[in-house]
């Protein structure tokens, strides 16, 4: 006899609605404690500050950074947070709130995937081990432009796999494959091509699971993405052409893209390996039963998930983008963001169907997180450190150089590698640096002499010779230009 409590437990697990929201609430839980601590770090500033000079200019289309074009991302992942910066201004708060709800929306999507093959109480465990990954929470803490891909990727191979009808035992229309090319557009509109990378692990487990007359529908995928994704493309390439001065395609395919895979330019190259060692470092602990699964799935010779097809689709996925970012000369922990849905889903079926089976209930979790989220929203715990006291130094010294407010500033200047720090101008004071003109930067202005200009060390860009140096905070230094800008750099020593 099963008793009202259980029956009540079991119908909330099998409810579709608790299925999606459940590991988004969880998201949301952990996502509370510090919300409003800390500093922009990475890219985070810089991205802000593009979304407030879209805001300023009215120009939704063709995003600046200053006064030198923004090339390196396209527009969709600055639309989606800027309704946040509008209402709470350009704050960490605005930030994460924006990631924390498409980090929620990517849990909840990749719950209903995972239902379309596997059990519900699967399918819900791994939406809950996905909102419990470490990465996917330092992420909901930043302006991350992989959390807006990846929601748009899930929704897109949700879409295929529930064409496939798994679970139904025969397939659906293949429109559905068609009709996911509408999310993969979207991912093409978040960070270039990078998500197109799905599409080749999904024709293979098509193949596998039988469901091959699917595979000419993504060809339909394909188009559909192109036709939303092409029309912003082709205007950055009208309006940056390859004999302008930023041409688009050079810095947005070749040095984005390309340059990154090929030669790890931007980033630290690592050897093949670097993945899977720093995987075993940061999954935890979900590493443990990763690897406890795989070889009690080879010892065994049984399904992990319930399904062999939930199986073959986690290994697939993971398995080929972690391949193929290891292939690539540059690294970055970021670049296998991806991976992370598939690997939940794995670890999922590990906790429920490895033995002792039966143990693992998540149906009340997420209300136990809930209650710890808000224990440490409502504390003093320092879960990020605060930003450098130099930087409030640095302006507190140009306030006292003006002898008045942010607006009697005088113009600043900056060399090529202090983009990062312009962005701080904007977001804190409302102002961004000038980048002046160079063979490097051959759509910056001209200084003026008596103008400040800001250099950062260790850099490649040393201080002019006759130039004077007005301060030192920190890893910033600050001149005033005594001589007319002549468009070249000094380079330091060791260059």
């Amino acid at each position: 006899m099963i008793r009202p409590s259980t029956n009540i437990l079991l119908r909330l697990r099998n409810s579709r609605w608790y299925l999606l929201l459940a590991p988004a609430l969880v998201v949301v839980f952990i996502s509370l404690p510090g919300i409003g601590q800390g500093d922009f770090r990475t890219d985070s500033h810089v991205y802000v500050a593009v979304v407030l000079e879209m805001m300023r200019s009215g120009d939704w289309i063709h995003p600046m950074q200053g006064n030198v074009p923004y090339h390196n991302k396209p527009v969709l992942g600055f639309w989606m947070v800027a309704p946040f910066i509008a209402v709470f201004g350009p704050t960490l708060i605005a930030v994460r709130i924006a990631m924390i709800l498409v980090a929620a929306m990517c849990a909840s999507a990749m719950t209903g995937m995972c239902r379309e093959m596997v059990s519900a109480r699967v399918a819900l465990t791994a939406g809950l081990v996905f909102a419990l990954t470490y990465e996917v929470f330092r992420y909901t803490h930043a302006y991350s432009l992989d959390l807006p891909m990846l929601l748009f990727m899930v929704l897109s191979v949700w879409a295929i796999v529930h064409a496939a009808g798994i679970r139904r035992g025969e397939a659906r229309s293949g429109w559905w494959v068609v009709l996911s090319g509408a999310p993969m557009g979207l991912a093409l509109m978040t960070k270039p091509l990078l998500g197109l990378l799905i599409l080749l692990p999904m024709v293979v487990w098509l193949v596998l699971v039988k469901r091959t007359r699917l595979v000419p529908w993504i060809g339909g995928l394909v188009v559909v993405a192109l036709m939303i994704a092409a029309p912003w493309h082709l205007e950055m390439m009208r309006a940056y052409p390859a004999d302008s001065a930023t041409p688009f395609i050079d810095n947005y395919l070749l040095a984005q893209s390309v340059d990154r895979l090929s030669t790890g330019s931007t980033h630290v190259t690592e050897p093949v390996w670097y993945y899977p060692v720093e995987l075993a470092q940061s999954y935890l602990p979900w590493v443990v039963f990763l690897v406890g699964g795989l070889v009690w799935m080879g010892l065994k010779g049984r399904s992990i998930t319930g399904r062999w097809q939930g199986d073959l689709l986690a290994l697939l996925w993971a398995g080929a983008w972690i391949c193929v970012m290891s292939l690539s000369a540059g690294k970055s922990m970021r670049y296998i963001v991806p991976v992370y849905p598939a690997l939940a889903l794995f670890v999922a079926g590990v906790l429920v169907h490895m033995p002792p089976r039966g143990r693992f209930t998540p149906i009340l979790l997420p209300w136990f997180l809930g209650l710890i989220g808000l224990v440490g929203f409502f504390s003093n715990i320092e879960f990020h450190s605060p930003a450098p006291t130099s930087r409030g130094e640095l302006f507190a010294f140009l306030d006292e150089y003006s002898e008045g407010t942010t607006k009697d500033w005088p113009r600043i200047w900056i060399a090529p590698d202090q983009i990062r720090t312009a962005a701080h101008f904007s977001i804190e004071r409302g102002i961004h640096p000038y980048v002046a003109m160079s063979n490097e930067t051959p759509t910056g202005g001209e200084p003026a002499v008596g103008e400040l200009m800001l250099y950062r060390t260790p850099s490649r860009y040393a201080v002019r010779e006759g130039d004077t140096v007005l301060g030192e905070f920190g890893v910033w230094v600050v001149t005033r230009l005594e001589r007319d800008w002549d468009g070249v750099y000094s380079m330091a020593g060791n260059e």
